[in-house]
């Protein structure tokens, strides 16, 4: 497996292009199913145009395998853009999420979560699943905020003429043995946490009460009074599998 560099995951001097300070040894998207690069796929201008602050643009991705992509955010929203080598149904079973119909026109499926105001929207590229998901952070707001999950299918929709639909049926390498990966996935895309769990989970969330990106879980977790961020991850998933 390859670590690429910004400039060698870029291909180009564009800083607008650039990927936001690499996750220190993120696979090379040749390891994970599709070529496609989240964090470049949409650029700074694409994140403004969706409503986000382009200087929130992150990469949150796994060091080694797991979910690759970015997140940025802006006063009442999150917005993630991931690539994962995982079926639709294994990174969306029923106890997460509900599948809420087709994109009218287009190869997306909307995933609504069931136990966050969080919407996800999934197409194909290549052996991998390209997704967008935009929640509400606004505790205040009227519930759902966005129950045709439009926001996230519009994200989706901004990067799909960079994708490779699959030629013959994608096979993929995350199963649901693979809980850590999903987990993070999950924790992710329901934005800021409510206020109960986040107590909880405070070694693995910043002061916006949203997960840190994981390599910074692992630089925190070498102090030896940090809890484990894997059983803190397993935690916010069964907020979301459990009613509340």
């Amino acid at each position: 497996m390859t670590a690429l560099g910004a400039g060698v995951l870029t291909g180009c001097s564009d800083e607008t292009d650039a990927i936001p300070n690499p996750v220190d040894k993120r696979i090379s998207a040749s390891n994970d199913g599709t070529d496609f690069e989240p964090c470049t796929g949409l650029n700074a201008a694409g994140v403004r145009d969706l409503g986000f602050d382009s200087r929130t643009w992150t990469d949150v991705s796994m060091s080694g395998a797991g979910p690759r992509g970015c997140r940025a955010t802006n006063e009442k929203e999150t917005l993630t853009l991931l690539v994962l080598d995982a079926a639709p149904q294994v990174l969306y079973p029923r106890t997460i999420a509900e599948w809420v119909g087709n994109d009218q026109g287009s190869n997306v499926d909307k995933y609504r979560f069931l136990n966050a105001d969080a919407c996800a929207a999934v197409t194909y590229s290549d052996d991998s699943v390209v997704v967008a998901a935009v929640s509400n952070d606004d505790q205040q707001a009227a519930e759902p905020r966005d129950p045709k999950c439009g926001k996230a299918v519009s994200a989706v929709r901004t990067v799909l003429g960079k994708l490779n639909p699959p030629t013959v049926k994608p096979k993929f390498d995350v199963t649901s043995a693979d809980t850590r990966d999903l987990g993070y996935t999950y924790a992710l895309q329901v934005g800021r946490l409510p206020r109960p769990i986040r107590t909880q989970v405070a070694d693995i969330v910043d002061g916006t009460g949203r997960i840190r990106p994981h390599v910074d879980m692992l630089a925190n977790a070498s102090d030896a009074d940090a809890a484990d961020p894997d059983e803190q991850i397993a935690l916010i998933e069964k907020s979301l599998t459990e009613p509340e």
